[in-house]
């Protein structure tokens, strides 16, 4: 969710290290997670969607929509 919205942001998706996030990201949800790795792959997509969310936040100019309402809040929530 975190990362459609980054997308959907030009001026969030414009900066070189949003670029290499979202790739970053890209490349990750489309790897094959192992049994042995699903924490970790947890773990990974926790983190990635708190870079992504810091970015949305700090990069992108249009305000934070009602459905993105919940997200916001999960993100902001300390110690996940």
């Amino acid at each position: 969710m975190v990362l459609n919205d980054v997308n959907q942001c030009p001026g969030a998706a414009a900066s070189g290290a949003a670029r290499e996030l979202i790739a970053t990201v890209q490349d990750g949800l489309k790897t094959r997670v192992t049994a042995a790795r699903r924490n970790q792959a947890y773990s990974d997509n926790l983190d990635w969607a708190d870079r992504l969310w810091q970015v949305r936040k700090t990069e992108c100019t249009r305000a934070v929509t009602s459905s993105e309402v919940p997200l916001s809040l999960v993100l902001s929530m300390p110690a996940r």
